[in-house]
């Protein structure tokens, strides 16, 4: 009895405890700033930024201070810590450890997850200010996770008979399919295109998506390059002037702008390819999967702030993003089907995403490239004229890439970057195009920052974007694919190691080419947690009880984001996102200036 009185006192406090971090990390004064966590560094030195307190400003209690790495190593002993004070908890471990082949793909996994949500400047003594961010993001996951564990914790006994699981399942699963993909497509595409008017103002505000917007417009006056200005000052960044004026960058995405050029509304290029992505998704799901994993996947795809916000500009991952989700899509039917249509479509995709991010498509599509090279020497017959098909268009692709190169730059196989900043830009230690050499050590620093950016801006859950990613290995239930989507997004972040530039623009840019492959990823997630429950830690909770507690934590998660943190991202891009701002541009004949140079693309410089 009076274990029990303990543990329930305990759950008590658990709970409490919960509701106050989810309070404490819920008043935002932006995406990077917590109201009530403050990241406190005393570096004398203007450029450099060492964190080395954090600050708690607690209701009713006061304020706390900590050494801020101290707090983030011990931290991570809390959870396990408390969680030994139960029984059950001991008993599950003990079964565990009796597993050793489940014991084997929980540890992996779980080294893997809580790397993934530790900053990279833990590597140095000392950073730049731009890690502030990845220092609150930090903590945002971390005290997020305790909230919502110690939360649940509290009120698991209440979630018993909780029916909200079953009605949602029978509210997606019994939409018609056509109803279903209408209603995700009209409040993508609707709430891309209010974002891209009322935060963006219809206009890039990224350095890269004004050389590519710029591009665009060459081509839509049918030409490859324009000529160079008249005053050299009048040039952008990322944009080349030598005898010929155009972007350091691929044709591809800048093509695709070139149609919204034409047709009068460039604006509306990337808020239709990414709500077409998350409509392909619902696809690439069911091909992968079935159905319901397809139908969850979309509409995690709708709610991810990450593809929202992006999908409102004019940045060209959009564009790899989609393309990658069709390549995907008609691999896997490809390899269903020995199709030679799906196989050529499936060609083209990756050939146009060579044209727009050679570097990620080359780090997205090698885990298929490899299962492709496994399926010719099990089943060459099959498979021998599907796969011809499939390299032949790419290297259609990459030709005309090449061809592009050759117009441009004076070479097939010099690009862009290296004509503005030498070889120098090109991806490798001891490059850099401008600043320090790169080096293993930043290169581990980024990824492992982008890690952690992407636990954050993916969903804006308060628990890490990859948590459900971590059950699905964790339960040892992954079949082929799951493997293919994680590898590739594994390779992804390998290959930007060795890029020396890296930065956060709306989150983890870098890694959101791999978005589709995480969010389908985490949908198996949900599906693991009764197998992680009761085959791996040996409990005999029923499936209704553990469905209805995960749904219970993904809809508080979702509230979350909806009331919090997609408010605090709204007011961050729509002010003066990378000193952008369009009413800017209308200053000058505000001020009744006279004389203005006007820079005009005519027929004088096309």
């Amino acid at each position: 009895m009076s274990l029990r009185f303990f543990e329930g006192f305990l759950k008590i406090i658990l709970c409490v405890a919960g509701a106050v971090l989810l309070y404490m990390i819920f008043e935002r004064n932006g995406p990077w700033y917590l109201s009530n966590i403050v990241v406190k560094n005393v570096s004398r030195d203007l450029f450099e930024f060492t964190p080395d307190f954090v600050e708690f400003r607690f209701p009713f209690l006061g304020t706390f201070k900590s050494d801020y790495y101290n707090f983030i190593w011990l931290s991570g002993l809390l959870l396990p810590a408390i969680a030994f004070l139960f029984r059950s908890v001991r008993s599950s471990a003990a079964h565990l450890l009796r597993n050793k082949s489940a014991l084997c793909f929980f540890s992996l996994s779980l080294i893997f997850f809580c790397i993934t949500f530790f900053p990279g400047f833990f590597l140095t003594e000392k950073t730049d200010p731009a890690q502030m961010p990845v220092c609150s993001a930090a903590l945002y996951v971390t005290l997020g996770l305790y909230g919502v564990c110690f939360f649940f914790t509290g009120i698991s006994g209440f979630i018993a008979d909780w029916s909200l699981w079953s009605r949602l399942r029978a509210c997606f699963l019994t939409i018609k399919l056509p109803w279903f993909l209408a209603g995700l497509f009209l409040i993508e595409f609707l709430c891309t295109n209010l974002i891209s008017f009322y935060a963006f103002e219809h206009r890039p505000h990224i350095q890269d998506s004004f050389a590519q917007f710029f591009h665009g417009t060459i081509f839509a006056h049918g030409h490859l390059t324009a000529l160079p200005p008249p005053l050299a000052e009048l040039n952008y960044e990322h944009i080349i002037s030598t005898d010929k004026w155009y972007s350091q960058y691929p044709p591809g995405h800048s093509f695709l702008l070139m149609l919204g050029i034409l047709a009068g509304a460039p604006w509306i290029v990337n808020p239709l390819l990414g709500t077409l992505t998350i409509v392909l998704l619902y696809f690439l799901g069911r091909e992968l999967y079935g159905d319901a994993v397809g139908r969850v996947a979309s509409f995690l795809g709708l709610l991810s702030p990450f593809i929202l916000f992006m999908s409102s500009e004019f940045m060209n991952n959009v564009t790899a993003l989609f393309l990658f989700t069709v390549f995907m899509l008609f691999y896997a039917r490809t390899v269903r089907l020995q199709s030679i249509l799906s196989a050529l479509v499936a060609g083209a995709a990756l050939g146009w995403i060579i044209n727009i991010r050679p570097m990620s498509a080359a780090t997205l599509a090698l885990p298929f490239m490899v299962y492709a090279c496994w399926l010719l020497v099990k089943r060459f017959k099959q498979y021998w004229l599907p796969f011809l098909a499939l390299s032949s268009v790419t290297l259609i692709f990459i030709g005309i890439l090449l061809a592009f190169n050759w117009q441009t730059n004076g070479d097939p196989f010099l690009f862009g970057y290296e004509v503005l900043y030498g070889k120098e830009v090109l991806p490798g230690f001891g490059h850099s195009g401008w600043g320090h050499p790169h080096t293993m050590e930043s290169g581990i620093r980024y990824t492992l920052n982008n890690f952690v950016g992407l636990n954050k801006y993916l969903f804006e859950w308060p628990i890490p974007s990859l948590a459900f990613v971590f059950i699905l290995f964790a339960a040892g239930r992954v079949n082929r694919w799951d493997v293919i989507l994680f590898s590739s997004f594994f390779c992804l972040a390998l290959g930007y190691l060795f890029y020396w530039y890296q930065d956060w623009c709306f989150g983890p840019r870098f890694l959101y080419d791999a978005s589709g492959c995480i969010i389908l990823l985490t949908v198996r997630g949900f599906q693991s947690v009764p197998h992680l429950i009761k085959k791996v830690f040996g409990r005999s909770t029923p499936d209704k009880r553990i469905k209805g507690l995960t749904t219970a934590v993904i809809v508080l998660c979702i509230a979350y984001t909806l009331s919090s943190n997609v408010p605090a991202l709204y007011q961050l891009y729509s002010n003066d996102y990378w000193e952008t701002q369009g009413s800017r541009l209308g200053m000058p004949t505000q001020r009744n200036v006279k004389e203005i140079i006007i820079l005009m693309l005519t027929g004088q410089y096309l």
